[in-house]
């Protein structure tokens, strides 16, 4: 029964968010049979994410008792977001509108519970090439666990570049991609607030990402 609760609490959570209040956003996952089409206000985005837990590296990150899931907003939406889970090996691609985005919360989920993490993380799905590489962002989290909870103490984040690595992510997943590929590395910073969903101003989150160099888009 513990095996099974997990999938089921994220299906029902992901039916829910796609039902409530809030707006979705696209965000579809890439497989070896290739992508539907392209559009031109759509790109490519792919990275990994790597999680230390206490000291040791994560092996899987979705299996039937443990699975790690994203949630992404898209600010010139305000508040339309996509949940999204990584590969087994943590890594992604997905097919996403342009834009820019907050990544407002990971969530650690395993047979014991679960917990949030805040990450501060911010990127741009720029104009002009049909893929960009977000980078690693790693995780080094000190978990406290009993028999029947598991709790974050802290964490800390850091992006990597392992673009000559992870480049292959895209070559393998589609072998006759021919279009251009930019860097586009996830930006943590402090000054990103670490905010719930329904706390996303657009306006403030803005003017921040501006500081930071982000040159905003105009997105119809």
């Amino acid at each position: 029964m513990r095996k099974m609760s997990i999938g089921i609490l994220v299906t029902l959570l992901l039916v829910l968010l796609s039902s409530g209040c809030y707006r979705t956003v696209s965000v579809k996952e890439v497989t070896p049979k290739g992508i539907e089409s392209l559009a031109p206000d759509e790109a490519l985005i792919f990275g990994r994410m790597r999680m230390i837990d206490n000291g040791k590296e994560k092996e899987s990150y979705i299996s039937t008792t443990e699975q790690l899931d994203i949630m992404l907003i898209r600010i010139e939406d305000e508040q339309a977001l996509a949940v999204r889970r990584v590969k087994p090996d943590g890594t992604f691609l997905w097919q996403v509108p342009r834009g820019t985005y907050l990544l407002t919360r990971l969530r650690w989920w395993e047979f014991r519970g679960w917990f949030p993490i805040r990450p501060q993380i911010a990127f741009q799905v720029g104009p002009d090439a049909e893929a960009y590489y977000l980078g690693t962002l790693r995780i080094d989290a000190d978990v406290e666990r009993s028999a029947l909870s598991v709790k974050i103490k802290r964490f800390a984040i850091v992006v990597a570049d392992e673009y000559e690595q992870d480049v292959q992510l895209l070559t393998r997943e589609l072998p006759s991609f021919q279009g251009r590929v930019e860097k586009a590395l996830m930006v943590h910073d402090a000054r990103i607030p670490a905010v719930t969903e329904s706390e996303v101003n657009q306006s403030t989150i803005i003017g921040i990402l501006r500081s930071l160099g982000f040159g905003l888009m105009t997105i119809h």
